[in-house]
């Protein structure tokens, strides 16, 4: 079940949870392609081969990673529970392919979307498809704060409305009106 491309990972950590499930974060240092898959007793053991990362620069891919950071601070602004570090961190981030890793890796997409990205290596290519995703995601996410807003709005509206009614209420009382007068049905 390995895919034909993968991630050479650093362990960083390995943390065995009290309810007995074991969490292991790693850290993503360089793509690898899978050339030999071999079994052995305690566990299976496979021969890659690393793949560089292309280096490219040209105004094509400067424009597309200006566009990809741009978009990706944007989404980090419209959800709430981002952490701040992530917007230092992506504004930090200098390399194309590193960005395009990194938001391709935080975005709510399918893992075989992932996968696609992960085996992607001309940058341009991956740079458009982390893009195209991104804009998806983004294009939600401004529809989701449109209607947050507009169900604050009219929420705010209702509850507006309530108070003052009551205050009337509480107005004619204390002038001795009853609201069952003509006038008032009026």
């Amino acid at each position: 079940d390995l895919h034909p491309v993968g991630t050479e990972a650093r362990l960083l950590r390995y943390i065995t949870m009290p309810d007995g499930t074991h969490q292991v974060i790693v850290q993503g240092r360089t793509r690898v392609r899978l050339l030999d898959w071999q079994p052995q007793e305690a566990f299976p053991a496979v021969r890659v081969e690393r793949i560089a990362e292309p280096e490219e620069h040209s105004p094509e891919i400067d424009a597309r990673f200006h566009q990809l950071r741009e978009r990706a601070l944007e989404t980090l602004r419209l959800l709430e529970q981002a952490p701040p570090a992530l917007t230092a961190t992506v504004q930090g981030i200098e390399s194309p392919g590193q960005l395009a890793d990194l938001v391709a890796s935080l975005i709510d997409i399918p893992p075989i979307e992932k996968q696609e990205v992960l085996e992607t290596v001309p940058l341009e290519q991956r740079l458009d498809r982390v893009l195209w995703r991104l804009a998806y995601r983004l294009q939600v996410l401004r529809l989701s704060a449109d209607i947050g807003a507009r169900t604050r709005e009219t929420m705010e509206g209702r509850q507006r409305e309530f108070l003052l009614r009551e205050q009337l209420k509480q107005i004619q009382k204390e002038l001795g009106e009853d609201d069952t007068a003509p006038e008032f049905e009026d």
